[in-house]
């Protein structure tokens, strides 16, 4: 499966941008962490993952060869990508209602049927009017389904 896969990692900052394609980890794999993967359905052990790298831990090479890491204006630039899940984590924190809506608008139209958007737990899209093309998986968790035929 790993080998049909492709992600891109874009964000606004180059600086952001060459802390992820480092692929060195920014925060340790503490018990948190550990049991929030097995709760998703993690198999295996996470740090299978990760290579040991001067007392920090990289992402393997094999999967960060399949991150494409490019600067990407969300706001500005149109969407290139038709994805299958989308983690826009702790970014509408930053936008008011219209530029959350016209976001939001953008991340769906993004998404095939069926795909996955994931927002910070912290954010809310309620009030936007994209929002009705998303099925509520986990307000908690901050996840969504696009709806079929949305």
């Amino acid at each position: 499966m790993l080998e049909r896969t492709q992600l891109y990692a874009t964000d606004i900052s180059p600086g952001a941008l060459g802390n992820a394609r480092s692929g060195i980890l920014q925060r340790p794999l503490d018990v948190d962490v550990l049991e929030r993967y097995k709760a998703s359905g993690g198999r295996g052990e996470l740090r299978e993952y990760f290579t040991p790298l001067n007392g920090q831990l990289r992402l393997n090479d094999n999967l960060l060869q399949r991150i494409a890491f490019e600067k990407h204006d969300l706001v500005q630039q149109p969407n290139h990508v038709s994805a299958h899940l989308i983690l826009c984590r702790n970014v509408f924190i930053y936008f008011g209602h219209e530029l959350k809506n016209r976001v939001l608008d953008k991340l769906a139209d993004a998404l095939v049927p069926g795909g996955f958007l994931a927002i910070g737990v912290e954010e809310s899209i309620s009030l936007c009017e994209s929002y009705r093309r998303f099925d509520i998986l986990s307000r908690k968790a901050g996840l969504f389904r696009k709806k079929l035929g949305c």
